[in-house]
């Protein structure tokens, strides 16, 4: 992209031929004019060295031949320089040449630019100067039976290069079909490509889930109103193609989208807030993934029942033990059993003191635990820690609310066939062997419910508890 005094910017593919249409077709589609003027052509032959002197150039220009007949041809107009010449001439459409593509509605200080009126020109924004609205959304205080892939979920498949979940309920309001593919750790489909969405249209028909409407993650542009873009799980943006939405945007609306019977292709209409729709949530295929995610648990509805449980223990962390160690206290589970889902909100919301779940990121950390369980006799079982591989089955981490860092190490030591790829295994257990004082990992589905251990920050300085 370059710009010569008060002319507008101009884009130049040097490398770039192409045929007629499929060249101002690539400048509409990067929001660029097609075509120049022979006048700005000129100056740039004049003033621009490396500039070439002897080729063709798609002008904006065509002309109907044989106007009156039936069978009417269409060519169009190229400059053709030759040695510092500027000449013009028809040629067929189809012939592969050079072109130029211009930033439109540019002003400049004693020029204006053909859509500016006199000396009040509109301000310019290009699509890169358009910011997209899209926040990470956060999930952490819906219910915990919201959480992790349920077969009542709806259908859960791989196909068109990413993985899909189809709800089963029609029933959505666009924030709660955010929120929902947000407990799946998944996004609120947006399609890229053409190819995809008559993929994903093809699939849906023939799966019967092409009958009903579904919301897209659409959001409009903060700062454009007439730009939309598609809004991913971890809050990145990618614009979208304007050809795609309907006629006269509503901004007061949302994009929801239905497959279309007749041409098999995915159709789109801004729809009212107030509408429900079904779901359909995504993410990359596990085999191409290459970073999980960990998600933030809330714990309001949680910490309020507490309070008011404070003084009955056979309600509030009923089954639960406190031991010391490691300058730690570990708050260890071993009677009742919850979802990891619904551990993790228990483990935000004791109040006593404040607590995590368990992170075993160093082998020094993992030694002290098993001291610790070793001097209190802890019972052998699978227990939730809090690793896991949300949206990437390869990418096991430690989800400590600091670095998030990958579970790796001498210390860690797997199951036979451990760590599992499967997407529905995204929750990582320790499973304690009382016996042998030993622990070893494996990957569960997050809903399957096991005891847990949650452990405080390192409150007590230099203090092991006699457990050296």
């Amino acid at each position: 992209m370059q710009q010569s005094g008060d002319y507008p910017l101009f884009y130049f593919p040097v490398l770039i031929q192409d045929v007629r249409f499929k060249a101002e077709k690539f400048c509409r589609s990067h929001f660029l004019d097609f075509g120049v003027e022979s006048s700005m052509l000129s100056y740039m032959m004049s003033n621009y060295p490396n500039f070439p002197k002897n080729m063709k150039l798609w002008t904006s220009d065509v002309e109907v031949m044989n106007a009156t007949a039936k069978n009417r041809t269409v060519a169009c107009k190229v400059f053709k320089m030759r040695r510092g010449n500027l000449t013009t001439e028809l040629e067929n459409c189809d012939n592969p040449n050079f072109f130029i593509c211009m930033l439109p509605e540019l002003c400049h200080e004693e020029m204006c630019a053909s859509r500016c009126t006199g000396q009040k020109c509109k301000e310019f924004k290009s699509k890169e100067d358009c910011t997209a609205e899209c926040m990470k959304p956060n999930c952490g205080n819906e219910i915990t039976a919201k959480f992790g892939y349920k077969s009542s979920d709806g259908e859960l498949f791989e196909k068109c290069g990413y993985q899909y979940l189809v709800s089963k309920s029609v029933s959505f309001s666009p924030n709660a079909a955010r929120m929902f593919c947000c407990t799946k750790q998944m996004s609120l489909i947006g399609l890229y490509s053409e190819q995809e969405s008559k993929c994903l249209a093809a699939e849906l028909i023939r799966r019967k889930l092409h009958v009903r409407a579904f919301w897209t993650s659409a959001n409009v542009s903060a700062t454009c109103s007439d730009t939309y873009f598609w809004c991913n799980f971890d809050g990145s943006a990618e614009i979208i193609d304007s050809n795609l939405l309907p006629n006269n945007p509503d901004t007061s609306k949302k994009l929801a989208a239905q497959v279309d019977n007749a041409t098999g292709s995915i159709v789109y209409e801004f729809e009212s807030s107030s509408s429900l729709r079904r779901v359909i949530c995504k993410r990359v295929l596990p085999q191409r993934c290459t970073e999980s995610v960990c998600i933030p648990v809330g714990c309001e509805l949680e910490y309020k029942e507490n309070l008011k449980r404070k003084f009955t223990p056979a309600v509030y962390r009923p089954g639960c033990v406190y031991v010391n160690g490691c300058n730690r206290i570990y708050d260890v589970s071993t009677v009742l059993k919850e979802t990891q889902f619904q551990a993790a909100k228990y483990a935000c919301a004791n109040f006593d003191v404040n607590t995590t779940f368990c992170a075993l990121e160093t082998k020094e950390e993992f030694d002290c635990l098993l001291k610790v369980f070793k001097a209190n006799n802890i019972k052998s079982g699978q227990y939730y820690v809090s690793a896991s591989s949300f949206g990437c089955p390869r990418s096991v981490r430690w989800c400590n609310e600091r670095d998030n860092p990958l579970m790796e190490g001498p210390h860690i030591q797997w199951e036979e066939g451990e760590p599992s790829m499967d997407p529905s295994k995204e929750c990582v257990y320790a499973r304690y062997n009382n016996d042998k004082n030993q622990i070893t990992f494996g990957k569960i589905n997050c809903a399957v419910n096991l005891w847990y251990i949650k452990e405080s920050e390192p409150i007590y300085t230099n203090n092991s508890f006699g457990l050296d």
